[in-house]
């Protein structure tokens, strides 16, 4: 059986019917299996992120005909390793027989305890759900602590014999992240020089950032998988092939988008709105760009919505039990109103009716406002952006993020009015596709390779008798 008719058909096991733009993110994964770069434009809410538990038992089935022996999914915040890694112990508990896998063959590596007896540090289960920190330590040869007296080559021939996707790409790609980026694109390249298969992938890429990742990490051989409405583009981009398609059976997600002027840090704004909201019989997600504003706006929340509206509260900070408390309630949709900080942006499955959000640059917003009629089609959303001149205000959004991409990003949006937040359409005024590239044409040319760090990395790669503690102080000193 060819590989993607594995990978689909474990698919259709579990869900049934395949998105056609999955077969085709499949159908690309094999055109690169043998070595070369696959970066995925598909919007939120698709699916991208639940292909990895499939393509592990494939791998595990056929891998070693290219080489291959496990797969490594790469995500920007633990928040999200512990989302993936549950619902695929679930699949793999429930379909393992069919699939041809155990839940013994998924672990994790983060800086969190989930499952006591998976975590694993050396990267050398089927499949591996990391944060781009414990993987670039790996990369680097230094092994995280339980294991720094393991051989760090072990982690290193896992590295490289591997599949790696590096999911909602967009978070590593920050103008003042000069490091993530630099650390994400030499792995890249590295990996490429390997002629081992790379996937990136995320909601957000703009074109401006496809350029750039094509740019610096000079691959071989290339592919661009995109869902755009227009359906149509250049048959390749800086010499990387080009796939644009449209799935019509993927619902729109307009949603009437408003900026909403406030005073001080726009806590009672949230509290004015989420009570109009809860009273017209919606169910309201509120994110607040700082963990301090999300738990003042939890206890606001609980103190004056009406008696009986459940509240929840969820950041990165919580305890796992605490968080495992809120997601069970977020499962059973017991939680009315939630307040919560940017860890829903990627992984974690939310369904609410309105969002009340700070102010942030357009591919958090996509993000955020992807969790608003994420599951049904008849669902007339609301989405209400934040925005103020005061000191305090200003200074909650420009201590998180680029203060010009913001403003950008609300011009674009009270422009448009009614977003489609869901479907691309590379040709409309009114489809986050098109706001994504006008609103970023320039940030990414700002994108800046850390020199020293890039030069490094590629030394501890590359010279293999270089040992654990060199490369331990090298970074120590970057």
């Amino acid at each position: 059986m060819a590989f993607r008719d594995y990978v689909l058909r474990g698919m259709r096991e579990v869900y049934g019917n395949v998105r056609p733009g999955i077969v085709k993110l499949v159908e690309g994964v094999e055109e690169v299996l043998d070595g070369g770069l696959l970066i995925v434009r598909l919007p939120t809410g698709y699916g991208k992120s639940t292909v990895t538990r499939f393509i592990a038992p494939a791998i595990k089935m056929a891998g070693s005909n290219y080489g291959i022996s496990r797969v490594i999914h790469v995500l920007p915040l633990r928040s999200i390793i512990e989302d993936v890694y549950g619902k695929t112990v679930k699949d793999y508990n429930d379909y393992g027989d069919k699939l041809g896998v155990s839940r013994d063959d998924v672990a994790y590596q983060a800086s969190i305890m989930i499952d006591e007896g998976r975590k694993d540090e050396l990267f050398l289960s089927p499949l591996i759900y990391t944060t781009l920190d414990s993987y670039m330590l790996n990369f680097a040869k230094v092994t995280p602590y339980r294991t720094r007296y393991a051989s760090f080559e072990a982690a290193r021939a896992a590295i490289y014999t591997t599949i790696t996707f590096f999911d909602e790409a967009h978070l590593f790609a920050e103008v003042d992240e000069a490091k993530a980026y630099t650390s994400l694109v030499t792995a890249i390249s590295s990996l490429l020089e390997a002629k081992l298969p790379v996937v990136v992938m995320t909601a957000t890429v703009p074109d401006g950032l496809v350029a750039r990742l094509i740019n610096d990490t000079n691959p071989l051989r290339c592919m661009v998988l995109t869902m755009d409405k227009a359906s149509k583009g250049p048959d390749n981009i800086m010499g990387c092939k080009n796939v644009v398609f449209f799935d019509s059976g993927y619902q729109a997600g307009w949603v009437d988008t408003e900026a909403v002027d406030v005073k001080g840090d726009g806590t009672d704004k949230v509290v004015d709105l989420a009570n109009e909201l809860v009273n017209d019989g919606k169910k309201v997600l509120v994110v607040r760009n700082t963990v301090k504003l999300a738990v003042k706006t939890y206890m606001r929340l609980k103190e004056k919505l009406p008696r009986g509206v459940s509240v929840g509260l969820l950041h990165g900070r919580l305890t796992h039990g605490d968080r495992e408390r809120v997601m069970d309630m977020l499962e059973k949709g017991d939680l009315n109103v939630l307040s919560a900080t940017q860890v829903v942006e990627a992984g974690v499955d939310l369904d609410y009716d309105a969002l009340i959000t700070d102010a942030a640059p357009l591919a958090q917003l996509v993000q955020r406002v992807g969790r608003i009629c994420r599951k049904r089609s008849k669902c007339s959303g609301k989405a209400y952006i934040l925005n103020g001149d005061d000191e305090y205000y200003v200074k909650a959004v420009n201590g998180v993020y680029n203060i010009n991409l913001v403003k950008e990003t609300i011009k674009a949006v009270s422009g448009a009015g009614k977003v489609d937040w869901k479907v691309p359409d590379s040709t409309s005024d009114t489809s986050y596709f098109k706001l994504l590239n006008d609103v970023y044409s320039e940030y990414y040319s700002n994108l800046k390779i850390d020199s020293d760090l890039r030069d490094a990395l590629k030394a501890l790669d590359s010279i293999v008798t270089m040992h654990r503690s060199y490369a331990e102080n090298v970074l120590d000193r970057l």
